[in-house]
């Protein structure tokens, strides 16, 4: 397993802008086949997704999204693109789930089950120490402009 963060080489440089500026948050190879991949974190019930039903198609349309704008310039460069899209309560777009059983299958049995499980651990562990400090963050914020958080 070989990757690197923001990789450049994927666009034509005579390309105009903004596509030239276009690179996924990073590129991989596993075996002879490579992949690119753009993480996403979103809140589902932001006020801008009101039109949007619900966590999953949040996820979804935030996997469109990437894949509108990455899709063709991976393949370009012969690369599969693969979108990492997570709300933040833990939900997992396709891409991600598609992502971790990639991953899985190119290690032993064993590794990789323990792999999937130590993966979901840190991540809901990681994924509530975050939440919390942001619900903090906001709470001193309302604070000290003494407005109330939430109802």
């Amino acid at each position: 397993w070989q990757s690197r963060m923001e990789p450049r080489r994927l666009f034509d440089l005579t390309s105009p802008p903004p596509a030239a500026q276009l690179r996924p948050d990073f590129e991989a190879y596993l075996g002879s086949r490579g992949y690119t991949f753009d993480l996403c974190i979103t809140y589902p019930f932001a006020p801008s997704y009101r039109l949007i039903d619900g966590s999953s198609r949040a996820i979804a349309h935030h996997e469109a999204v990437k894949r509108s704008k990455y899709e063709a310039l991976s393949a370009a460069s012969q690369l599969t693109f693969i979108p990492l899209v997570m709300d933040v309560f833990g939900g997992l777009g396709d891409g991600f789930s598609q992502f971790l059983r990639l991953v899985a299958a190119h290690l032993p049995k064993k590794a990789s089950s323990k792999l999937l499980r130590k993966f979901y651990e840190e991540f809901s562990v990681h994924l509530q120490r975050s939440n919390a400090r942001w619900l903090s963050a906001g709470i001193r914020l309302d604070r000290s402009r003494r407005f109330h958080f939430l109802p």
